[in-house]
């Protein structure tokens, strides 16, 4: 799969979505995808490999990255609710899911990065992440 995503990564993304590859496979792409990929395209990139990964493991990847990455991640997250949202194969299952999308989008924030433009939608989601952490 390397060879084609050099070539065409969107192209080679379906691809990707529709192998059947391992899990230490698609932790790459995704890796790659927080390396490559810019705000529009990153959406392709999770497409790709959550459903394969789960959820969990995509936002363990998005925590560890946020040190080193904060803007890719902001980016990444930007996407979660259009991938998790209306498909049942691409939804948050629990609100321990749900939590850690918020927790990740504070600490997104507390960087200053914006990954959620809507005021309100944004209020919602750092309440909903202070409640969880205990964080003032």
């Amino acid at each position: 799969m390397v060879p084609l995503l050099d070539l065409d990564a969107t192209v080679a993304l379906v691809l990707v979505d529709r192998a059947q590859l391992s899990k230490d496979a698609y932790l790459a792409i995704l890796q790659r995808g927080l390396d490559q990929a810019d705000a529009s395209s990153i959406i392709h990139w999770l497409a790709a490999t959550v459903a394969h990964l789960g959820w969990r493991k995509v936002f363990s990847v998005l925590r560890q990255e946020l040190a080193v990455k904060p803007r890719r991640v902001s980016f990444a997250l930007y996407h979660v609710p259009y991938l998790s949202f209306n498909k049942r194969f691409l939804s948050l299952p629990t609100t321990a899911l749900l939590d850690e999308f918020c927790q990740l989008v504070e600490l997104c924030h507390q960087k200053g990065y914006v990954v959620c433009p809507d005021a309100q939608a944004f209020l919602a989601i750092t309440d909903r992440a202070r409640r969880t952490t205990g964080s003032p």
